[in-house]
């Protein structure tokens, strides 16, 4: 069995690179003088009162409660950890380790390519699969993860947010599954789901029991097919093996980093843990070349060999280069997600052999130390099922409706004339399936596509049966004075008050809107109403005529660049937003138009800091002549000086 118990204190890495991250179990950050972080695992049944009382009476903390697994994660003094041991149906204790981080950056982009991963992604880019990174986050906003990006658990900061503000975990999410958008990089699986749980702070440093509670997270939510983890530990460290194993039994697929203990001349078993679990796919990494790295860790329980040096993916902000047996292991992990997306109905222990099989071997025939059972090689583990098709009629029940639009995923059909449709090109699976047609209420229901059939599912579609309403009323000035000519907008229409500040906006869809008046001279004035089928709704307004105080203007645009190796790679453009007396406008909306040499480069909005600020970054910006127009500010309670004066910055 892939499993040992060792009473060693154990110490964790993040596979990414040789010492780049590392675990050590004294010095841990948020443990006071004389005190210890433990984890304590009792017997299956027992309660965990005796134990909470035990830690409450001396005065230690519980640090998480497990479900995973029956145990608990404590501070207590050192003297009285002993006294944990005595107590009826108490396992095991032993240390919560913390985890350190340091990312190195090299060159060179090939991984996906040579995995062969890039010729699946035509029928199979591994849609509807769930994979878990357990990790220090993900920068979820990152242009080429945030289509994938399904929400997760910060276990650090006990939050929902699990926001990677270290940059590896999103590094490893980008090899798993960065979008396929023909810009920046590719991940494996580019239509896989992403879910973030972060175990790792800013500096990278976590506890053992995050990762249990990670695991546990995982087996309870989001309905996780694969589990990534690029982290490892030199030892066994109490329930982390009996989380793993619950998750496996779950129906989890586990990937992990082997370990950067490798010795150069490849002698030795240094696979860490949780690689060196029975559960656990345990990968070690290779160069372009198909040599294994020298770090790459070895031992009769490597199972396979993966891109792991030079590898190009996310970071927060962009795109960087790592190494690491951290980098090796979301190959496996988005080629399992591929796999699983091609057959759906796969066990964990056939997709193990059937990546063992398909592997390329770069050692002696069959399994070696140094590379396992080989290579991953996606284009050979995933075969592509024959497509199947959904087809049928949308009718409103007496006959078919033309021109009726048929969605499911990202496929969009559009009926025939007689109201027949069909979509083609469907990969084996479950599919959700919407009918909708103007005029009409839409449908929408399920059908199971099976390989190289067709599946009729028709609609019948109601017609809508719905009467416009209106809006009316009377704009005055702080005298009760009607104002003519004020604009009044709605939705995109727009209408104009009469001699006397009346306004009447009729054949109004039902529904809820912002309605607002404007004039010059006058501070806009936004209302919220809802408009009923059938029915007048009355939204008088009061306008305030501008002040000299409620005028804002864009004082100033500054530039400046960042980044690079001679820290211009980058331009920042800085607006300043003042009232009239000069004093900064917080939460104001401004709009610019950025030109370069002329032409159009950038246009965009953001919000004003409480410094009247705000900064607009353009990454990697050519050299250039750079003008800036503001088109627009909006502040609550302020009109916009409407300045549109040019200025200009040569990078």
């Amino acid at each position: 069995m892939k499993y040992l118990k060792s009473s060693i204190i154990a110490i964790i890495t993040l596979m990414a690179f040789v010492g780049s991250f590392f675990y050590t179990p004294a010095t841990v950050a948020d443990q006071e003088e004389g005190k210890s972080r433990i984890i304590v695992i009792l017997d299956d049944g027992v309660s965990k009162k005796d134990i909470k009382d035990y830690v409450n009476k001396k005065g230690g903390k519980i640090k998480a409660d497990f479900n995973i697994v029956n145990g608990l994660a404590v501070t207590l003094e050192n003297d009285d950890i002993a006294g944990l041991k005595d107590l009826k149906g108490v396992k095991e204790v032993g240390p919560d380790v913390q985890v350190h981080a340091s990312d190195i950056e090299l060159d060179n982009s090939w991984g996906v390519k040579r995995i062969g991963a890039g010729t699946v992604h035509a029928n199979n880019q591994g849609a509807n699969i769930n994979v878990a990174v357990i990790d220090t986050g993900i920068y979820h906003s990152h242009s080429d993860l945030n289509a994938n990006y399904r929400g997760g658990y910060d276990f650090v900061n006990n939050d929902s947010d699990p926001l990677d503000d270290n940059g590896h975990g999103t590094h490893v999410a980008g090899i798993i599954a960065a979008e396929d958008d023909n810009s920046g990089v590719v991940g494996v699986a580019p239509q896989a789901s992403l879910y973030a749980l972060k175990v790792l702070d800013a500096s990278g440093s976590g506890y053992v029991s995050n990762i249990i509670l990670a695991l546990d997270w995982c087996c309870t939510n989001g309905e996780i097919d694969v589990i990534n983890m690029s982290l490892g530990a030199a030892v066994d460290a109490a329930g982390f093996h009996d989380a793993v194993i619950r998750a496996y039994e779950a129906g989890i697929v586990i990937v992990a980093a082997a370990g950067n203990s490798g010795k150069y001349n490849g002698k030795g078993d240094s696979i860490e843990y949780p690689a060196r679990y029975e559960e656990v796919i345990a990968v070690g990494a290779v160069d372009s070349s198909d040599i294994r790295a020298y770090f790459s860790s070895t031992g009769p329980l490597l199972e396979l060999a993966a891109p792991g040096v030079s590898i190009l993916s996310c970071v927060p902000g962009g795109y960087g280069y790592k190494s690491g047996t951290s980098m090796a292991s979301p190959y496996v992990a988005g080629t399992a997600a591929l796999i699983l997306a091609g057959n759906p109905g796969i066990s964990p222990t056939s997709l193990r052999q059937l990546l063992r099989d398909t592997a390329d071997e770069l050692g002696p025939a069959g399994f070696d130390t140094l590379y396992g059972y080989g290579l991953v090689d996606a284009d050979e583990a995933v075969v592509p099922a024959a497509a199947g098709s959904i087809s049928g009629m949308v009718s409103n029940g007496t006959q078919g409706i033309g021109g009726a639009t048929v969605t499911t995923g990202a496929k969009t059909v559009t009926s025939n004339a007689d109201g027949s449709y069909a979509i083609t090109g469907l990969a084996p699976g479950d599919y959700t399936v919407t009918a909708s047609a103007e005029g009409y209420g839409s449908a929408t229901d399920n059908a199971a596509v099976v390989s190289g059939q067709s599946t009729t599912l028709d609609f019948t579609l109601s017609p809508l049966v719905v009467e416009n309403g209106s809006i009316s009323g009377i704009v005055r000035n702080e005298s009760s004075a009607g104002i003519p000519g004020v604009t009044v907008s709605c939705n995109g229409g727009t209408t104009l008050t009469g001699p006397d500040g009346s306004y009447n906006m009729p054949n109004v869809s039902p529904g809820n809107y912002t309605l607002t008046a404007s004039a010059d001279g006058y501070v806009d004035s936004p209302v919220a109403i809802t408009v009923y089928a059938a029915q007048n709704t009355i939204a008088n307004f009061v306008l305030t005529a501008v002040t000299e105080e409620q005028q804002i203007i864009v004082n100033n645009i500054s530039y400046s660049t960042s980044g690079g190796k001679t820290g211009t790679a980058h331009l920042m453009i800085t607006p300043l937003v003042t009232d009239s007396i000069g004093q900064a406008v917080p939460n104001a909306l401004v709009s610019i138009e950025v030109k370069l040499n002329g032409s159009i480069y950038y246009t965009g909005s953001a919000t004003t800091g409480t410094a009247g600020t705000v900064l607009f970054k353009l990454a990697a910006a050519p050299s250039g002549v750079y003008s800036t127009v503001v088109k627009n500010v909006q502040a609550t309670g302020y009109v916009w000086y409407r300045d549109t004066t040019e200025y200009s910055y040569t990078k």
